[in-house]
């Protein structure tokens, strides 16, 4: 196995090609969906109301009201389950549910709305997450833009000519806050906690006030995988951008949660979902080899048929372009 993943390094990479069954959401009409499209949709937060946000919590919620009125709209379609995507045919349009990193308002907040419809969903879980490892730099970075009106960023950047930045507005909080997200996204996790440490040095805070989000805990998602609805995924231990790592450590990233989540539930974990949706013909050659059988990204597509796509470039809209 190791030498299968090691040839990807003599090999040149090119994205993945879009295959026959994938139709871009504009191109859909009404008649397609009817004629049997499958809609697979990305949640993260599911929070309780839609006071003003920052970052993940503005980009990726929705308020158990949105997702109430998703299901609302696709009550004549039908809910899919995982189990039933290998046997899934075109007899009408259906929908699957699916959560990203394993948060624990996906049980606290969306379980009830799931069962209140009787929808199935997948929910993807980052195993350096859930064992503490590691927090999200975006939701604590977020979290501590919106707490104050000024910031020390310790590098200038072409954007931020500064050292001590006003952010007394939203949108002066938005700007600062893509700002430095971007080029801690495809560093690594040693790489973004240097980052974040000097942050917090230069302006003299204690980091863990702003990692507030809670996560599920190992025993509440043995309990989530033992609800009919439910079904557990992997995401990765740290949350990388795969398409930036070398190909051992990519493989050991889906390798070692999947092993770590079978290992808490004492069966096959068969699911996957590419962290930021990006992958490329050799990282979905190392999902294969992880063994998993079917892998998410976060392409905006409907598809036609999963017998008619590729089981490793399986693609999702997020649920805020459909409420």
């Amino acid at each position: 196995m190791v030498k299968d993943v090691c040839a990807g390094l003599r090999r040149r990479i090119h994205p993945y090609p879009v295959l026959p069954g994938f139709r871009h959401t504009a191109d859909l009409d009404d008649k397609g969906l009817r004629n049997g499209m499958v809609e697979v949709c990305m949640l993260h937060h599911v929070l309780p109301d839609d006071r003003v946000r920052l970052g993940p919590k503005e980009d990726h919620s929705v308020t158990p009201h949105q997702l109430r009125s998703y299901l609302t709209k696709r009550k004549s379609w039908t809910s899919l389950s995982p189990a039933e995507m290998p046997r899934r045919r075109r007899d009408g349009a259906g929908y699957l549910l699916t959560f990203d990193d394993g948060y624990r308002n996906n049980l606290t907040n969306a379980l009830p709305v799931l069962e209140e419809y009787d929808a199935p969903a997948l929910i993807f879980v980052t195993t350096g997450f859930i064992d503490g490892d590691i927090y999200p730099y975006e939701l604590e970075l977020a979290e501590v833009i919106r707490s104050r009106r000024t910031l020390h960023v310790p590098e200038k950047t072409r954007e931020t000519e500064e050292d001590l930045i006003e952010i007394a507005t939203l949108k002066s909080k938005e700007a600062l806050y893509q700002t430095l997200r971007k080029p801690l996204k495809p560093v690594s996790h040693s790489q973004r906690e240097a980052y974040m440490n000097r942050l917090a040095d230069a302006n003299g805070y204690d980091r863990e006030h702003f990692q507030t989000v809670p996560f599920l805990s190992w025993e509440e998602i043995a309990s989530l995988d033992r609800h009919p609805l439910i079904t557990i995924g992997a995401h990765t231990h740290e949350h990388p951008v795969l398409t930036r790592r070398l190909p051992w450590p990519a493989f050991q990233e889906m390798s070692m949660s999947k092993q770590r989540l079978e290992d808490v539930l004492g069966h096959k974990v068969h699911h996957f979902s590419y962290p930021y949706g990006r992958s490329n013909r050799l990282i979905k050659s190392l999902a294969r080899l992880s063994g998993f059988e079917w892998a998410f990204t976060t392409d905006a597509k409907r598809v036609s048929s999963f017998k008619g796509c590729d089981p490793f470039a399986v693609p999702r809209i997020d649920i805020r372009q459909l409420v």
